[in-house]
């Protein structure tokens, strides 16, 4: 049990650091000129290349934060009860 909420923390921590380093290069993608980078280019680097490196890592760290939430309510429920 221990180590599933060191996992759990640890999941939370790389997929925050995960969600905004893509997030600082969808900025920088939707920053470039469009002489450079064409807006449908932009379209198929920001939608379909990136995003998915942004959706799964919050996806991630909302699961984790619901399971870290819901054994800090249990313990808490555990101590009132002791």
């Amino acid at each position: 049990m221990v180590d599933g909420i060191k996992k759990e923390l640890g999941a939370i921590v790389v997929g925050t650091q995960i969600a905004v380093s893509v997030t600082c290069c969808l900025f920088e993608i939707a920053a470039f000129d469009d002489k450079i980078v064409s807006k449908d280019q932009k379209h198929v680097l920001l939608y379909y290349l990136y995003g998915p490196f942004l959706v799964v890592p919050v996806i991630m760290v909302v699961d984790m934060l619901c399971r870290v939430h819901k054994r800090v309510e249990l313990a808490e429920q555990v101590k009132k009860t002791a």
